[in-house]
């Protein structure tokens, strides 16, 4: 099985199954051996921040020397980043053949049982690989909900943590705090350690607690209210955190919550004797964490952001950041916070709140260029710009992503910003060319 035979089969497979259930996944990993029942992991659900989260705690284990897969997904600019040690991707000759082993189980377990979804796959592949390298330990994001996860088929992990939760994928998590809570607080098992985002909304803080004490697993929050930023730029923020410095490169006031998860969650691991992690090697596993797309700076003149936020909750967080960008271009420039020109180029999934989340940013947007990435999901352009229209005289359809960044390129803004979809965020990276 060659590379691209490899990833042509994994996007063959259906995304969901009629019901969720973790019995498909259960049957292959057990015809597969187990492969993570030789593993140690820490787990990490919620709706926003998941995957910096992800990586920085892997991040952070690397920098301690220890052997760590990282498992997150979407992808931004190749397949291969959702399953890295370390920072090394595996290889695509890697991902052929456990791919290949993994299809001939898979196979026995379509005729026996059912056909493993698309993210099965991945995962069984993932779990295959880092068994396979002896990994010390793995950083593995959730992918959707938590509850029937095909991530949730571990034994109890070294910890379990939940990042901000808010509305998403509403029609198979629920439409209510509580409920969307609940399915990502399946990931906690009994007797463990949890580590909550801080600032949780109230009913979906009320049911973690519950759970936590349900399942007797001890809770730990973060303290928001200890971080004092030093110095801050758009390339970086220092700041201090229980009286410690570090330093991150991503931006934004969520990041440091983020940050702030990722540093609690290996203290409390590492106080629990389970790991041995210093101080020295949690400020560089931050420090040299940088996330693609996730308000990520590609250009300074004009200012160029990609940002893959694609709900409520995550444009709140790019409306909140804009702001400092704006104020800090401004200084630069030598201009008023106001008379920056922003142009944004949007666009979404169909699933998604796209109206709400619009509403958050193009009021401040001089040009608006709709656009669509190329997935039978997205919002087909028109229908976007029926959607901005009443935010700016000055609406650019465009039909492919690539489109829409040469029309942008012509507005002569301060600001160009790509926002309201990873798929959008990563097909314009890729049209950049960047690494």
């Amino acid at each position: 099985m060659t590379y691209k035979e490899s990833l042509d089969y994994i996007h063959s497979l259906h995304r969901f199954g009629r019901k969720p259930e973790l019995t498909r996944m259960k049957m292959l990993l057990d015809k597969l051996g187990n492969p993570q029942k030789n593993l140690k992991f820490i787990h990490i659900a919620g709706t926003n921040g998941k995957g910096s989260t992800t990586t920085m705690i892997g991040n952070i284990l690397d920098s301690a020397g220890y052997k760590t897969g990282i498992y997150t997904s979407p992808f931004i600019r190749t397949f291969r980043e959702r399953i890295c040690i370390g920072s090394k991707m595996i290889s695509e000759e890697e991902l052929s053949e456990i791919t290949e082993i993994v299809k001939h189980y898979a196979d026995i377990l379509s005729k026996e049982y059912d056909s493993p979804r698309e993210f099965e796959v991945v995962t069984a592949i993932a779990m295959l690989y880092f068994c396979k390298q002896n990994c010390d330990v793995v950083a593995l994001e959730v992918g959707l909900g938590g509850r029937f996860d095909a991530t949730n088929a571990i034994d109890s992990p070294l910890a379990s943590v939940i990042c901000p939760i808010d509305f998403d994928h509403t029609s198979l998590l629920g439409n209510t705090y509580y409920d969307i809570a609940k399915e990502k607080c399946g990931i906690i098992k009994q007797n463990s350690l949890v580590i909550s985002a801080p600032n949780q909304q109230i009913d979906a803080r009320n049911v973690i607690e519950a759970t936590c004490a349900e399942k007797n697993s001890i809770l730990t929050i973060p303290q928001p209210q200890q971080i004092k930023i030093i110095n801050q730029t758009i390339d970086y923020t220092e700041f201090l955190y229980h009286g410690i410095k570090f330093k991150t490169h991503l931006l934004g006031e969520h990041q440091l919550q983020n940050a702030i998860t990722a540093i609690d969650t290996i203290l409390c691991v590492d106080a629990d004797n389970k790991l041995n992690v210093s101080i020295k090697d949690i400020q560089n596993g931050i420090e040299k964490t940088r996330m693609a797309a996730r308000i990520e700076v590609i250009n300074e003149n004009p200012l160029i952001i990609i940002d893959g936020s694609h709900n409520v909750h995550g444009v709140k967080a790019l409306d909140k950041t804009l702001k400092f960008i704006e104020s800090y271009l401004a200084k630069k420039i030598k201009k008023a916070d106001w008379e920056i020109n922003i142009t944004a180029i949007v666009g979404m999934m169909k699933d998604k709140d796209c109206s709400q989340a619009i509403d958050i940013i193009l009021p401040y947007c001089k040009d608006i260029i709709v656009t669509a990435p190329d997935i039978p999901r997205a919002l087909s352009p028109i229908e976007m710009k029926k959607l901005a229209k009443n935010y700016s005289d000055n609406i650019i359809v465009a039909n492919t992503s690539s489109e829409a960044f040469i029309q942008a390129q012509k507005t002569k803004s301060d600001i160009i910003l790509i926002f309201g979809s990873l798929y959008l965020a990563s097909e314009i990276r890729n049209f950049l060319e960047l690494k």
